[in-house]
């Protein structure tokens, strides 16, 4: 009997060490965003996947993820998990997430800039557990997954290893969009000229219908051949020459003795006119480009440039390059304003945005007025009131 006692203290000792040795054998930990780029203020989900990937149970796995800047939802409100406090002391609040895949106590842990999510699971041998947390971002920016800390237990509990498990993943945020009413009237007015230019002219040779001769219509626009197999005179309804075209120009440069408080207040006015401009000219049917000065975080295929184009695809790859836009310039503004003339087109209608605008640059605006023979909407946000918005 005592022999078997010890065999079996050496087997648990031996299954002890194994556990120990290979606690992190096959686990695996991934985390992405759902939705980016997201909206500010509305909830999304960041995905987070852990993998059991051995045919044997972990009996303690411990679960430290960091999350950027966020809201975090709790089911019963948005729980602020990311916001700078006045007092030093971190706030653990304990929380369960109904929709997370499995039942599991989160702790939240909240940082400066940054918040812990904390959990304790038991896994499954072969078990893959997928955790969806809803978030919300107040501001437009870049924010980055920052992965976790995984630790495992042995089979007896009495040790644990832990491991770091980076993740390279990113959130973007676009801006808001502005509700003052100034600007919206403005640029509706705008908007309206633009498209009613497109039925000023029209292409002979564009033909798209016919219609009744109503006595007014000049001998040459009669479609004779039809006229000639009925009784009456029928009248070629001819499609329009002018198709309306715009570009959206986004300043960022400013002048140097503004403060940063102000600079930041301006800026992000700017990026969120220039989304209900694109948004506004999308919805009119009018081709719009787009070009910037704003040097973009991670941007450099999409920004900053965008050419001719409609639809979400576009749209969206513009507000992603606002949500990563930072407030330096890549050019100065009279610079940007030079490069707009020279790719001028005649007809082009332009709309150009920016915090400031000096004797300087009007003479620049002027020239591109005058080499595209249209007006020119500036819309120039420090002399905005931002406290009227649209009720």
């Amino acid at each position: 009997m005592l022999i078997f006692i010890i065999v079996l203290c050496v087997l648990a000792g031996i299954l002890e060490a194994l556990s120990y040795i290979y606690a992190m054998k096959g686990i695996s930990y991934s985390s992405r965003p759902l939705t980016t780029p997201a909206e500010p203020n509305e909830t999304f989900y960041i995905e987070s996947t852990i993998t059991n990937g051995t045919y044997l149970p972990k009996t303690y796995v411990r679960l430290s993820e960091t999350i950027p800047y966020a809201l975090v939802d709790t089911g019963d409100g948005m729980l602020e998990s990311g916001k700078e406090h006045e007092t030093s002391e971190n706030t653990n609040v304990t929380m369960v997430l109904s929709n997370a895949g499995f039942s599991s106590k989160i702790t939240i842990q909240r940082m400066t800039y940054d918040a812990r999510l904390s959990s304790t699971l038991y896994m499954l041998p072969r078990q893959k557990i997928v955790r969806r947390i809803p978030v919300q971002f107040t501001r437009r920016g870049r924010f980055f997954l920052k992965g976790a800390y995984i630790s495992c237990g042995d089979l007896l509990g009495f040790f644990s290893k832990t491991e770091s498990f980076a993740v390279d993943e990113e959130i973007v945020i676009m801006p808001k969009r502005c509700e003052n009413n100034a600007v919206l009237s403005t640029l509706g007015g705008f908007l309206g000229d633009v498209s009613v230019r497109r039925f000023i002219f029209e292409d002979p040779v564009l033909t798209i219908g016919i219609h009744e001769y109503t006595g007014t219509e000049p001998m040459k626009s009669i479609a004779w051949k039809q006229s000639a197999r009925s009784d009456d005179i029928f009248v070629k309804k001819c499609d329009y020459t002018l198709e309306p075209t715009a570009a959206v120009i986004l300043n960022v440069d400013h002048p140097t003795d503004i403060s940063p408080t102000e600079i930041e207040t301006e800026l992000e006015y700017c990026f969120s006119i220039a989304r209900v401009v694109c948004e506004a000219l999308n919805a009119k049917g009018i081709k719009f480009s787009f070009m910037t000065n704003a040097l973009a975080a991670g941007a450099e295929q999409i920004w900053p440039t965008a050419r001719d184009g409609l639809g979400t695809a576009h749209l969206m790859a513009i507000f992603e390059g606002l949500g990563r836009s930072t407030y330096f310039p890549s050019k100065s503004f009279t610079e940007l304003l030079d490069s707009a003339t020279k790719k001028v087109e005649q007809g082009r209608s332009y709309i150009l945005i920016t915090p400031y605008v000096t004797p300087v640059h009007r003479q620049g605006i002027s020239r591109l007025r005058l080499l595209s023979g249209l007006d020119v909407l500036m819309i120039v946000s420090s002399e905005l009131d931002k406290e009227e918005s649209a009720g």
